[in-house]
């Protein structure tokens, strides 16, 4: 994760929490969503399969989870709504499904409603490959965007899990940087650490599953 990082750009600390085979990453703030979203992504694509090339043996596959709010960090572990969303994400059976039935990906992606609108639907990064679903666990209900890197479409998705696209709300075009510094305004959300708050980090969940 941190090679990944250094390699997307990312030089501020993470900071992380431990989930049994997965973890919950907090990335400062001041890192725009987009570099999470696209160069973060990228490149620890490329450290699995780099990984899963020269020791196939402990190969390993990655769901990923991404939303951003506030938590609560404690000694052992995190709390508040933001992690409990991403949790759900990382863990709901329709990105597990997603995952088996692309058997040659390494990384499958589900973003929530707020993380697409703030990246995707404000023009941030491309739309290639996501598809707007309906998580229903027993504890969660809510939509949210699947992808599988360099795939058009997610597979493994049953006629249930479809939610209706949104109307497109886009400001601008895909990587205009002709309003680069405003554009990553709207997706900074300062960091402030106060007691044993964490104020406006970006969370990360992930788990990690056997090839």
């Amino acid at each position: 994760m941190d090679r990944a990082a250094r390699a997307a750009g990312i030089t501020s600390p993470i900071v992380r929490t431990s989930r049994g085979d997965g973890a919950v990453l907090g990335f400062d703030a001041a890192v725009p969503k987009e570099l999470i979203t696209t160069r973060f992504v990228d490149r620890l694509l490329e450290g699995l399969r780099e990984h899963n090339s020269s020791e196939p043996e402990s190969a390993m596959r990655l769901r990923l989870s991404m939303h951003g709010g506030d938590v609560l960090a404690g000694p052992d572990r995190w709390a508040g709504d933001a992690i409990v969303l991403a949790c759900d994400l990382v863990d709901s059976q329709l990105l597990r499904n997603v995952l088996a039935a692309a058997r040659e990906a390494s990384v499958a992606v589900l973003i929530s409603e707020d993380w697409y609108d703030a990246v995707i639907a404000a023009g941030h990064a491309p739309d290639d490959g996501y598809r707007r679903v309906t998580v229903s666990e027993p504890k969660c209900r809510t939509t949210a965007w699947v992808r599988v890197p360099e795939r058009s479409q997610p597979p493994g998705l049953e006629a249930t899990d479809f939610a209706a696209d949104k109307q497109p709300t886009r400001l601008r075009k895909p990587h205009d940087t002709e309003h680069a510094a405003s554009a990553r305004s709207i997706l900074v959300h300062g960091t402030a650490f106060i007691g044993s708050h964490i104020h406006g980090d970006v969370v990360l969940g992930n788990k990690y599953t056997s090839q």
